[in-house]
């Protein structure tokens, strides 16, 4: 985490691990509660996850939910792509990783493991 506090505006930065990149970032403005997820997470009206070429698909999940739980019940989520006005944007970006780790683990032959608590 690096945190940013020359402006008005007080940040922090986190790498919270691979997804939609190697190297993805989010930014938390924790007072306002702002959350600039990029590339990472997409909008809440979204079908898929976009461009994968560079992705990790077997992180993607992991990682939107580390980012859920450093940042807390922001009041925007700023999504690249996408309309950043709807608060579900990182819930269905979520939903989205998860459907293609069950996918890609299915193709490879395992069977899917959900986890306790099935989030």
């Amino acid at each position: 985490m690096v945190t940013h506090s020359r402006s008005r505006l007080s940040r922090e930065t986190y790498y919270l691990g691979e997804g939609h990149t190697l190297d993805n970032i989010a930014v938390w403005f924790s007072k306002e509660k702002i959350l600039y997820g990029g590339c990472l997470t997409k909008g809440a009206d979204a079908e898929n996850l976009g461009y994968l070429g560079d992705a990790n698909e077997t992180d993607y999940e992991t990682t939107l939910k580390r980012v859920r739980k450093k940042c807390p019940k922001p009041k925007f989520i700023i999504v690249s792509h996408h309309d950043w006005t709807n608060l579900n944007s990182l819930k269905n970006s979520i939903k989205l990783a998860k459907r293609l780790r069950m996918k890609k683990t299915r193709a490879m032959g395992f069977p899917v493991f959900n986890g306790p608590g099935k989030e």
